[in-house]
């Protein structure tokens, strides 16, 4: 092994042992092989980073004493709330492209200065962006 790879071959050494001794071995193996695990089949059946952390956190919650089991179950409720913002943003923001004619950068200004949320009506959005988005469509 070339000298220049060192470091990595130490990490990697390290998320091996990680794996098959560690946290991973002792949270998610139960004698399976790695291919048979969680962190395996969540990425297959759970095409979201937030759902399959929910699945994963669920998936622990069963084997730990019963306080850190609850702190993972709650763990488990905000990564599924902050999936269901992620959607009702998407349909927020598909909303005011398709109906209110909103370009995607004036959707995108909304979104990056906090006033873009998935609480209330597109009207109601609508008003809160007057200053970013052309009047036509606020009043329209």
């Amino acid at each position: 092994m070339k000298d220049n790879y060192i470091n990595l071959k130490k990490v990697l050494d390290d998320a091996l042992n990680q794996a098959s001794e560690g946290k991973g071995k002792e949270r998610h193996a139960n004698n399976d092989v790695f291919d048979k695990q969680p962190i395996m089949w969540i990425e297959e059946h759970f095409k979201s980073y937030q759902l399959g952390q929910a699945v994963k956190k669920m998936h622990e919650s069963q084997s730990l004493p019963l306080l850190r089991g609850i702190a993972e179950l709650l763990g488990a409720i905000n990564y599924i709330a902050a999936h269901i913002i992620f959607l009702k943003l998407g349909e927020v923001k598909q909303t005011l492209y398709e109906k209110h004619k909103l370009t995607k950068k004036e959707i995108k200004v909304a979104a990056l200065t906090g006033r873009l949320d998935a609480t209330g009506s597109s009207k109601d959005i609508l008003n809160n962006l007057k200053d970013i988005v052309n009047p036509e469509f606020v009043d329209g």
